[in-house]
């Protein structure tokens, strides 16, 4: 048998041989693996499919202009068909009384306060029933001096006549139609504003435009007899008396 070895000592101020000391690694070198191992890294979070790509320059946003198209309308030009001019009446013919109308200033040539003798030399009179009264187509028509001065005209009447000339000539009428022959319902219908009051033996209606009156009297008849132009209210009882 082999003798027994005897434990080998190891004094407490022994050294370690060389080759068991390890010198350490250098700073400068393990800094450098630490960067490198952040690079890596870095680089993969930076490709990795859960990450945000890296870009490397900002990309230029491009933003399309779509153009405004504004739709213009055609211009209508809008032709207005112009208002024939009203044709002034005509004038009335002295030798006849339907071109005649009847209005507040007369009826006819003859007109409120025109001298009576200017009348006579523009439409003869055919008789004269006292001076400053005159009658034309068989009285018809008669023209009475207002009696301020005698002289100039202050009535003028337009009546039916049963015989003789004037009973062949159509009447004057007022600018609506209105003359002797028409019935009192035309008369209200032209004049609805027509005042109606009594006189001797019959209703009378009058109209006016403040200062002149025209008198409408049917006699009782229901037809215009006698249509009187004057500056009185009241129609005069008689022009001969």
């Amino acid at each position: 048998m082999r003798p027994a070895q005897r434990p080998h000592r190891i004094h407490a101020n022994s050294r370690p041989s060389p080759r068991s000391r390890r010198r350490p690694a250098p700073r400068f070198a393990v800094a450098g693996l630490v960067a490198a191992a952040a690079l890596a890294l870095a680089g993969c979070a930076g490709t990795g499919s859960g990450g945000s790509e890296a870009t490397p320059f900002p990309i230029p946003s491009v933003t399309a202009s779509v153009p405004t198209i504004t739709a213009t309308p055609p211009a209508f030009t809008s032709t207005a068909t112009p208002t024939a001019a009203p044709e002034p009446a005509p004038a009335p013919d002295p030798a006849d009384p339907s071109t005649w109308t009847i209005g507040f200033d007369g009826i006819g040539p003859i007109t409120l306060g025109t001298p009576l003798a200017d009348i006579e030399a523009a439409v003869p009179p055919t008789d004269s029933c006292r001076p400053g009264v005159d009658s034309f187509f068989g009285s018809a028509v008669v023209a009475s001096t207002d009696g301020a001065d005698g002289e100039s005209v202050g009535l003028v009447i337009s009546q039916g006549v049963a015989s003789g000339e004037g009973s062949s000539i159509t009447p004057p009428t007022t600018a609506e139609g209105i003359g002797v022959g028409s019935t009192i319902d035309e008369l209200l219908a032209a004049y609805p504003d027509a005042e109606p009051y009594q006189a001797v033996n019959s209703t009378v209606y009058r109209i006016t435009d403040g200062a002149t009156y025209i008198h409408f009297d049917d006699y009782g008849k229901g037809t215009v007899q006698i249509v009187e132009v004057t500056s009185s209210a009241v129609k005069p009882k008689e022009y001969c008396g």
